[in-house]
């Protein structure tokens, strides 16, 4: 049987929105128009630690976005398998490349979508350029994006803790990447993460300790910014990506409006009790963030959307204490977390893998 409604055109709105983040099964109330919208899970970020303090790692890659609408008959079974995040234990005294996540699909009637994770980023301990986490593909959708890659170090020689965030999920065609770092520095750098309608922002100019934010929903992190330091708690802030406008997806029914994390640099020693605010920036791009000596924390900021982690560095603080990368709510790309001087850092997790279900009905 068919419905007149299966050779016209579909209504603007969908009648329900179902997610899931977690592996199951979908069943078609009835015949009619659906658009099914699927995440790749994001790659880890690197994490790397050694005494001596030429420690870098990059952020994690995106994962795929693929988006699919059709007609689906009555009572259809569609099977969804949701990919974890790839994630890595605590990281010490050496270098460790951060890890894929799992494959995301949807299988059914007139459906067949596979969005693949996002790599995870590189790690080194003798300061050599560094790549970020590679772009997760997708396949079978009408529309099929690549996710945006970790950051990279692009420059040999880095002689202070250097880390980068992780790329964001391309909802529009267009892939926003994990802040790179393009300059020589006078100490460490950790960047943001891309955001979904930006990429973080890339150090490119040699400057002391720096953390870059991280891309909004809105538009990228500023590569460049008045720095005024914060005199009372010896931080340098540097502001994340616009939220607005909101970035929509190939998908009518997702779209973003969040403003990336701020990056911070902090210049000199604080007290133990003032550093209990180190995830920074929660937005469409985690913000990057670098602690001073001797505190409890060096970390960077999460994204609570499509977003990548920020980069977390340390420097010169005791064994008991670690740097840690953002981590990714779903498909981004999990920080990159260096440590000088330390051996202990703990990379940032990718998101995990999703899927989104708008049900138009006949």
């Amino acid at each position: 049987m068919s419905y007149f409604s299966q050779f016209t055109n579909r209504q603007a709105t969908p009648n329900r929105v179902v997610s899931f983040s977690a592996s199951g099964n979908w069943v078609a109330p009835s015949a009619g128009w659906v658009t099914i919208a699927v995440v790749g899970a994001g790659g880890s970020g690197g994490s790397a630690g050694s005494a001596g303090g030429q420690d870098v790692a990059a952020g994690g890659g995106a994962g795929g976005f693929a988006v699919k609408t059709f007609y689906t008959p009555s009572g259809a079974t569609y099977v969804i398998t949701i990919g974890a995040g790839g994630g890595n234990g605590i990281a010490t005294n050496g270098a460790f490349a951060g890890a894929s996540g799992g494959i995301t699909t949807v299988n059914g009637v007139l459906c067949s979508l596979t969005c693949n994770s996002g790599g995870g980023g590189g790690a080194s301990i003798n300061g050599a350029a560094t790549s970020g986490g590679v772009a997760g593909n997708a396949t079978g959708g009408d529309v099929n994006y690549a996710g945006g890659a970790g950051g990279a170090t692009n420059i040999n020689g880095v002689l202070y803790p250097t880390a980068t965030g992780g790329g964001a999920v391309s909802i529009n065609g267009v892939a926003y990447t994990g802040g790179a770092v393009n300059a020589s520095m006078n100490d460490s750098v950790a960047t943001g993460g891309g955001g979904v309608g930006g990429s973080g922002a890339s150090y490119s100019v040699a400057n002391s300790s720096a953390g870059t934010g991280g891309g909004g929903s809105g538009g990228p992190a500023p590569n460049s910014f008045n720095a005024t330091l914060n005199l009372a708690l010896q931080q340098w802030p540097w502001p994340g990506g616009a939220g607005s406008p909101a970035t929509a997806s190939a998908a009518p029914f997702l779209s973003f409006n969040s403003p990336g994390g701020i990056g911070i640099g902090i210049t000199g020693n604080q007290a133990s009790g003032v550093d209990s605010f180190v995830s920074v920036g929660v937005g469409g791009g985690g913000g990057g963030v670098r602690q001073a000596n001797n505190v409890f924390f060096y970390g960077g900021g999460n994204s609570a959307g499509f977003g990548g982690g920020g980069a977390g560095v340390g420097v010169q603080a005791t064994n008991s204490f670690y740097s840690y990368g953002g981590r990714s709510w779903m498909g981004g790309g999990g920080g990159g977390a260096a440590r000088g001087s330390s051996s202990t850092s703990l990379p940032g997790t990718g998101g995990q893998g999703g899927v989104f279900i708008g049900f138009y009905g006949n």
